[in-house]
């Protein structure tokens, strides 16, 4: 598990709230709360309700107009589905993508 997963969850545990375990790792809130979501070790009403809209077949943008928020707001109560970016131990497809993104700079720069 990831280093800062494991922190998160740890800081958690201690009953530190989001913004108390996103100051003390220097990350933000919505960060934060996306890894207790994914972990399965947060809840709000909020986010269950927006779970309940996903699993009844809603997209972000339905459930952002429904509920008056945006959708990158809707997204931080959301789980990770494809990984968190920027981890200690990335998905093979993103480090597929990392050597890509690296080749196409060489060739800009070089």
């Amino acid at each position: 598990m990831d280093a800062l997963v494991t922190s998160a969850l740890r800081l958690n545990e201690q009953g530190l709230s989001v913004a108390g375990i996103a100051r003390r790792l220097k990350i933000s809130e919505q960060k934060t709360r996306k890894i207790l979501i994914t972990a399965g070790a947060w809840s709000s009403p909020l986010s269950l309700k927006i779970a309940k809209m996903r699993e009844g077949g809603k997209s972000i943008d339905e459930i952002a107009e429904s509920l008056g928020m945006t959708r990158n707001a809707v997204l931080s109560y959301t789980p990770y589905d494809r990984g968190m970016q920027g981890a200690e131990y990335p998905s093979v497809n993103a480090l597929r993508i990392r050597a890509c993104r690296a080749k196409k700079k060489e060739k800009r720069d070089g």
